[in-house]
């Protein structure tokens, strides 16, 4: 899928993806109908361009990016308006059993790992699926030290992360963590993001 990159201002520059298209329109809570309206297209023209059928011209392209970033800075969502506060952690020497536990527990697919007070890692079903799956397994696996299977630590943003930001960062991670002041004060997943889209 094509890359777009322009500057929306001196100051920055945005790269995305066409496939970004109807993902940021989605989350913004804005119809095809719209956002063809805002931009000056049909909206079948926008249909055809979120489907693949259609690749848009570079200024077209440029257009309705602008138009969905405006639109995202004037309904100012933030990591701290989707960022679930309580954060759920587990220590890199538990056993992986115990953190698997309260991940049943709480209803969770991820959990940051710590060592010292700080970050480490992380641990979600998609590195224990890995482990079982590269041959070793569940009971070995449950044993170990969470610290032994951990992946790489999630992303993380300050409160004022814009929302277009966070949704493309769930697109490669499981959860982004939300920093102020050097200290983490929450976590966004992918759940979080959709259960705000109303």
């Amino acid at each position: 899928m094509p890359k777009f990159l322009y500057a929306a201002s001196i100051q920055s520059v945005h790269m995305y993806e066409l496939a970004d298209l109807r993902k940021m329109r989605t989350m913004l809570g804005m119809t095809q109908s719209q956002l063809a309206s805002l931009t000056g297209v049909s909206q079948s023209l926008i249909a055809k361009i979120e489907s693949g059928k259609v690749d848009p011209s570079y200024t077209r392209a440029k257009k309705m990016f602008e138009v969905l970033e405006s639109f995202q800075k004037k309904s100012g969502r933030r990591a701290a308006d989707l960022m679930v506060r309580n954060v759920i952690t587990a220590p890199h020497d538990w056993p992986v059993s115990e953190a698997v536990k309260v991940m049943h527990r709480r209803a969770i697919s991820q959990l940051p790992i710590t060592k010292d007070g700080e970050v480490v890692g992380s641990l979600s079903e998609k590195n224990l699926v890995e482990k079982i799956a590269g041959g070793d397994g569940v009971e070995d696996v449950l044993k170990k030290k969470v610290g032994d299977i951990m992946g790489e630590p999630f992303p993380t943003v300050g409160e004022d992360a814009p929302l277009d930001m966070v949704a493309k960062m769930l697109n490669y991670y499981g959860a982004v963590l939300v920093y102020k002041d050097g200290d983490m004060v929450g976590i966004v997943t992918r759940s979080d993001l959709l259960k705000k889209r109303g």
